[in-house]
């Protein structure tokens, strides 16, 4: 219904069935973290078992950008669109309907359920205040909402930088692909150099090198533009290299820093609760990206910016450029001191998962012992 519509599409049409979408990622993705949080206890592991996933997630996107191209070129839709014609985008929504089943079902036969431990619920409210007073928690939280931030306000206006400031118009799209395939080939480092030095200084690692060449943006464009145009495209291929190789340590490591972290809640609280705090974290992530957005783009309007003219006053164009990239820096910078604070090593994660491990022992030797 979103990718091969049929007939009139209004803006009811199109909410409607974007908000199918969104319920059902979301359906989705909540037990699928929580599953991977709950597949394994050790430091390690959990960094292959988010790793992995994060490269087929990456292998994903790179196949949802490729298909519309692909699709254009094989039905002659080039005249018609091209890559966001219907016949094109038409492809990928097929495409999506075939492959989801198939991923789906050799996943479930494929990857094991993790051991059933039987705890007793306690109401929502309590739960949440356990949570809050888990303090790695509220460090992952506030991390990633800084870290969201940055990325929505970022990621709303590529488009429009690629196109007003950077002025290399549909080659931007060669940027974005580049940064997907530096990120799968990136990713095994972070699962490496996460379980050797800490998931949460892999992270800090990972983004003070992107930070460091992102922060060239502002040369590349008032200084090697006006001398030589025409180094733009090969400078900004090189940020975006460096930018992807270290684009998948925080969604490789974030999700297993959060296992780790509901090891800690589970041993507090005495349910295991993952599902529960993941879709909390989720949801504070995706209102930080809502927000995002909803900031940088009206800033861009009232600073005077226009997505149709060619002729943006230099002050419009400046604004572009801090919402690009100088805002997301200070948000980068502010996410990794705080995820700096993390305070669960290692050393310290075996200890938890000993701690809970005694205790599931005791449970069950205190349930057969009742059944008996």
């Amino acid at each position: 219904m979103l990718f091969v519509p049929q007939g009139e599409v209004t803006n009811l049409y199109l909410l409607t069935w974007i908000a199918a979408i969104y319920l059902g990622y979301t359906l989705i993705t909540i037990p699928y973290g929580a599953w991977g949080a709950e597949l394994s206890g050790d430091y390690k592991e959990r960094n292959r078992i988010t790793g992995s996933r994060e490269i087929f997630l990456l292998i994903g996107l790179l196949i949802a950008i490729s298909a519309p191209i692909a699709g254009a070129y094989w039905t002659g839709a080039e005249d018609d669109g091209g890559a966001a014609g219907r016949s094109a985008v038409g492809i990928l929504g097929w495409l999506t309907a075939v492959m989801l089943p198939i991923c789906a079902l050799l996943a479930f036969a494929s990857v094991p359920e993790p051991r059933i431990v039987e705890t007793k619920p306690i109401p929502f409210r309590r739960g949440l205040r356990v949570a809050m007073r888990n303090g790695p928690f509220r460090i992952v939280l506030l991390s990633s909402i800084f870290g969201a931030l940055a990325g929505s306000i970022n990621i709303g206006v590529v488009i429009f930088f690629f196109e007003h400031v950077a002025g290399i118009g549909q080659a931007g799209t060669i940027l974005i692909f580049t940064l997907f395939v530096a990120g799968v080939l990136g990713s095994p480092i972070w699962v490496w150099l996460g379980g050797r030095i800490g998931k949460h200084r892999a992270i800090a690692v990972a983004g003070f090198a992107s930070m460091f060449v992102f922060a060239l943006v502002p040369v590349v464009i008032y200084v090697v533009k006006p001398a030589s145009p025409e180094m733009v495209l090969p400078c900004l291929f090189f940020i975006n290299v460096v930018q992807g190789l270290a684009l998948g340590a925080a969604p490789i490591l974030g999700p297993s820093i959060m296992a780790d972290v509901v090891d800690l809640d589970t041993l507090k609280s005495g349910e295991s609760r993952a599902a529960f705090l993941f879709a909390f974290l989720g949801m504070v992530r995706k209102s930080s990206e809502a927000l995002g957005v909803g900031i940088a783009l009206p800033i861009l309007s009232w600073m005077g910016f226009k997505a149709q003219s060619e002729s943006n006053s230099p002050e419009a164009l400046f604004a572009l450029l801090a919402m690009y990239c100088l805002v997301p820096l200070v948000l980068w910078l502010i996410s990794i001191a705080i995820i700096m604070r993390y305070p669960i090593t290692r050393e310290r994660q075996a200890r938890l998962r000993a701690a809970l491990e005694r205790r599931t022992s005791r449970r069950a030797q205190l349930h057969r012992m009742m059944a008996d």
